[in-house]
């Protein structure tokens, strides 16, 4: 009993092994731990006369050998940059044995080489609270510091720039309040930041250009657009009217569901107003040119009307009461409509306004009126794509461009043929193969009026939209009918784009910027 009593108890001896093994297998653990490590991990006794230990981490961050240090500890005071020496020796001796020491600085590595140590240090007590050791830990935060820096710059420089732009800048939250705003907005609306911060952008646009942007802004926030640009008119604090050309972009904060809108404030009213004075200056020279046209259209109008009413009182029928009053009906048309259009030219048209355009149903309606006033011999197709995208402009002016395109492709094609009317949405970006070269990446929704009538010839495709321009007989126009259409379709962002050679016909093409992901709601 005693044997076998004795024989399942360990020896001391053998338990002193078995702790000595463990405690060499703690300190191999150990040291592979530190010295693997990137942090340098160092230990010294309490009176910082003695390194006891430091990891192989010194030597790649201070670029010196461990030994040096283990033959004189003074070297890691000789290594901090003389700007910071006094300040960190300083701490060490306060707060290291008090277990608060937590510093940055820098080091001056032997190539001269500066980095930036992260250090921090407690001390080891034994079990009377005596201060035996300090141990700590310290690592190289030179790339952190670097960007840190490059940040607080890049803050710097765009606050400077925020304030010092030539054109306005706000930011915009989700509740359409501006958040800031430079100084060039302030100037163009007359208002303080504080007064445009207690506002929501509505109540400083036009009326008639709220619910367009405001459409886009509310597609921006729920991530339809990344950004969206328009032309639209603000109202200053004294109500004065200022074009303008809005850029708003997409911030994400880094919050989920937290996003603001930057907005970028391009004054046009000097433009505008340049360009007003210079459209009138053209329009006034061509009036000029277009004196001797009109005489004699005018002249072939009134003709008819003339010897119509002279021939009216000696007719002996009924018929022929009906058609001498036909011919001037039609000649008194046929000079309200060459008036309009001189008037039309002379005065720019009509303030536009800007809406939601329902393009697929202004097209059915032309279509509507070309079967019910047309030959039976032009025979009308509408292609009309689904889930158009969005376009904003003046349906007015729409129907005019629409209609008078359709009136030329009539007139090409005096002995019938085909017209047709289409509408779909073109993504311009890839390798835009097919595409005109006016079409830069972006969104379009494009329109084709395309008629199989005699076409145009390649030395006059240049010159059809020029004012005064027609290949018409004399008398049957004046050349302002594609002048006006390409002022209309230019001053809503687009451009029209020809295609077209004798005997096959003529296609017009009108490209309109739209915004992709959002569509016409009716």
């Amino acid at each position: 009993m005693k044997a076998m009593a004795g024989s399942d108890l360990p020896s001391a001896g053998n338990d002193a092994g078995a702790v000595e093994l463990k405690l060499r297998e703690r300190e191999e653990m150990f040291r592979q731990v530190v010295e693997n490590i990137l942090e340098v991990f160092w230990m010294t006794d309490a009176a910082k006369t003695r390194m006891l230990y430091i990891s192989p981490g010194y030597e790649r961050i201070w670029g010196r050998a461990c030994a040096e240090l283990y033959a004189n500890p003074q070297l890691w005071a000789e290594a901090i940059h003389p700007e910071d020496r006094t300040r960190v020796l300083d701490c060490v001796l306060i707060r290291q044995v008090a277990g608060k020491y937590d510093e940055q600085y820098r080091i001056v590595r032997p190539d001269g080489a500066v980095r930036w140590v992260h250090s921090r240090a407690f001390p080891v007590k034994d079990g009377d609270g005596k201060v035996t050791r300090i141990v700590g830990i310290a690592e190289d935060i030179t790339e952190r510091k670097w960007t840190e820096d490059l940040l607080r710059k890049s803050e710097t420089e765009f606050r400077v720039m925020f304030e010092s732009a030539a054109i306005g800048m706000a930011l915009v939250g989700p509740n359409a309040r501006p958040l800031k705003c430079n100084r060039a907005l302030q100037r163009m609306l007359a208002y303080t930041e504080e007064e445009l911060r207690g506002m929501t952008f509505m109540e400083f646009t036009h009326p008639e250009d709220v619910q367009a942007d405001l459409a886009l802004y509310r597609d921006l926030l729920a991530g339809k657009l990344e950004y969206y640009q328009i032309e639209k008119r603000y109202l200053r604090k004294d109500r004065k009217i200022v074009s303008a050309r809005l850029t708003v972009s997409l911030v994400r904060a880094g919050v989920p569901g937290q996003v603001y809108a930057i907005s970028l404030v391009e004054d046009l009213s000097e433009k505008k107003k340049l360009e007003t004075q210079f459209q009138r200056a053209q329009r006034m020279e061509g009036i000029g040119t277009l004196a001797a046209s009109l005489a004699h259209d005018l002249n072939n109008v009134l003709s008819p009307i003339l010897v119509s009413s002279r021939l009216l009182p000696d007719t002996k029928g009924e018929a022929d009461s009906r058609r001498l009053t036909e011919v001037i009906r039609n000649s008194a048309e046929r000079g309200v409509k060459l008036v309009e259009q001189m008037l039309a030219f002379a005065r720019g048209g009509a303030e536009q306004r800007r809406e939601r355009l329902l393009l697929g149903q202004i097209i059915r309606e032309i279509a509507g009126i070309i079967r019910e006033t047309f030959p039976p011999s032009i025979h009308v197709q509408t292609r009309i794509a689904p889930d158009l995208w969005m376009v904003f402009g003046d349906p007015t002016q729409f129907h005019r461009v629409l209609l008078n395109l359709c009136i030329n492709a009539r007139d090409a094609m005096p002995a019938g043929g085909e017209l047709t009317l289409s509408v779909e949405n073109i993504a311009a970006g890839g390798d835009g193969a097919a595409l005109p070269r006016e079409a830069g990446p972006g969104a379009y929704v494009l329109i084709r009026v395309t008629d199989t009538g005699m076409g145009i010839d390649p030395d006059q495709q240049d010159k059809i939209f020029e004012p005064f321009y027609s290949t018409k007989e004399p008398g049957k126009g004046t050349g302002l009918g594609l002048s006006i259409v390409r002022g209309i379709i230019k001053e809503h962002g687009g451009f029209i784009h020809l295609r077209s050679a004798p005997g096959t016909g003529t296609t017009l093409e009108l490209w309109l910027p739209a915004h992709p992901g959002t569509k016409p709601t009716a």
